[in-house]
C-alpha cells in the first residue's frame, strides 16, 4: 500500500494505492472513506464491525476500519509523547490572555 498527499493537501486528503493482490480487504482498496479522530480507539470501536484489525501506520497512531452503513470508516488515535503532554500541562499553568469578550489561551 502506498500513501501520499496528507502532508501537502489543504482539505487532509491522503491518496492510496494497493498493489495487485494486496491483503487489504476489497471494500478498503476500492471504496473512498473519510477517517475520524478520537481519543480512545477502543472505546470508540465497540459494538462496532470492525474490518481491518487495530495498527500503527506510524509512532503514535493507531487506527481501525469499521463498516458502517456499507461504507468504509478509518477511527483514529494519536498518542502524544510524554515530552507533549509535559508541554501542555506547562502550558495550563500559563495566564490567558483577554482580547474583546473571547478568553484565548496562550499556546507555545
Amino acid at each position: 500500500m502506498y500513501v501520499a498527499g496528507f502532508d501537502t493537501s489543504p482539505y487532509g486528503i491522503e491518496w492510496m494505492r494497493f498493489e495487485p493482490g494486496s491483503p487489504v480487504s476489497e471494500l478498503i482498496r476500492t471504496v473512498p472513506h473519510i477517517a475520524f479522530q478520537v481519543d480512545h480507539l477502543e472505546a470508540a470501536l465497540e459494538g462496532k464491525e470492525i474490518i481491518s484489525d487495530i495498527s500503527s501506520p506510524s509512532d503514535g497512531v493507531s487506527v481501525a476500519m469499521i463498516l458502517h452503513n456499507g461504507a468504509p470508516i478509518e477511527v483514529m488515535e494519536f498518542r502524544r509523547s510524554s515530552s507533549v503532554r509535559k508541554r501542555e500541562r506547562n502550558s495550563a499553568s500559563r495566564p490567558r490572555v483577554k482580547t474583546g469578550n473571547q478568553k484565548v489561551g496562550v499556546k507555545a
